[in-house]
């Protein structure tokens, strides 16, 4: 987690990189982004999203 205890898009790309290996491929990546964004609101985690040129990243998961 960044220091400010919420995801930014890094962190959860690089996540994401981890789960793609950890399924082996037998996942299509949107389905993997929904079960990550699951896991944050689960846990209660924060996305970092937006700021000056920042991008609606996380909300755009669906």
């Amino acid at each position: 987690f960044a220091s400010d205890g919420k995801v930014d898009k890094k962190e959860f790309e690089d996540a994401l990189t981890i789960f793609k290996k950890l399924t082996k491929g037998k996942m299509p990546e949107p389905e993997l982004k929904r079960r990550l964004k699951n896991i944050m609101e689960t846990n209660g985690w924060k996305a970092k999203e937006g700021g000056l040129f920042g991008s609606k990243w996380y909300s755009a998961i669906n």
